[in-house]
Parts: structure tokens; sequence; C-alpha cells
């Protein structure tokens, strides 16, 4: 009688043992688990953060396809890029650059005064931008949260533009 009763007691004790090596296993996983995505989510963030600017400028360069309309200029020593348009026979320009820790667009007639880069409009955050013009090639270097990128725009004169 007693040796059943203790063979029962150890059953019981390896039946808790294994339950409580599961529950412990468990949440060892489940905190492993956290960690990893939140890792994930911070580089997916990170990426976005810095993949929104590109589209925004990639965007809006297509946006201009005619010869001439894309210009490397500087707005208040700041590089930027001058995208010029016609509005009901009017002239226009729009200028894209980083400035106070953001892109920004400015929109204004070509022939208004002369306007600083506090007066454009913060479109999404970025450090950095500049640009380098090689025949119909732009080259953008893009700094958002210190990750840089580069990438090519082409603009072929008198078709759209292309990436």
């Amino acid at each position: 009688m007693q040796g059943k009763s203790s063979q029962h007691i150890i059953d019981i004790l390896f039946v808790l043992g294994v339950l409580v090596l599961s529950v412990v296993l468990g949440l060892f996983l489940i905190g492993a688990g956290t960690g990893v995505y939140k890792n994930l989510l911070a580089k997916a963030d990170a990426n976005e953060r810095l993949r929104t600017p590109i589209a925004y400028v990639t965007q809006k360069v297509r946006g201009y396809g005619t010869a001439g309309a894309v210009k490397v200029d500087e707005i208040d020593g700041i590089p930027a890029l001058a995208l010029k348009t016609t509005i009901q026979d009017a002239d226009y320009i729009t200028y894209l650059y980083a400035d106070g820790g953001n892109l920004k667009e400015l929109f204004m007639p070509s022939d208004a005064a002369k306007m600083h880069a506090s007066a454009g409009l913060a479109v999404t955050p970025a450090d950095s931008m500049t640009f380098q013009e090689e025949g119909d090639a732009l080259y953008v270097a893009l700094t958002v949260d210190g990750k840089e990128s580069r990438f090519l725009l082409h603009t072929l004169p008198g078709e759209e533009v292309a990436p």
C-alpha cells in the first residue's frame, strides 16, 4: 500500500514538473518572439520613413516629364529640385528640398519675388537631400534618421520621365 501511494505521488510530481517546464518554455518563447517582433517593427518603420520621401520625389519628378522641366537649383543656399510648369499661360516653379529635418515643397510663380526656404510646406521627415545632374540622369542622395539612400532618376527630353 505504501509503495502505491509513493508511486502515485511521484507520478503527480512528474506531471507537475512537465507542466511547469512547459509553462516556463512557453513564456521564454513568447518573450523571445516579442523581442523579434519589436525589432522587425522598428526596421519596417525605419524603411518606411526612408521610402516615403524617395517615393514622393520620384512621383514629383515623373509628373514633370517635359524637356527642361526638372533642374537642380538652390533656395537659400540649400540644394533643391526646381520643377517648372505652365498653368493657364502662367509659369510656376515647385522647389523640393530638405530643410529643418523635413522634405519641403514650395510652389510659386516663376516671376515672384525670391522666397525663403522657411516658406516651404513640410511634407515628410528628411535630414538632407542632394542632387547631381549628368546629362539626362539625376542622382539623388536622401538621408532620413541617419540612413542614406541614393537613387537615380532619368529625365528624357520631350518624353515622359521614368525612374
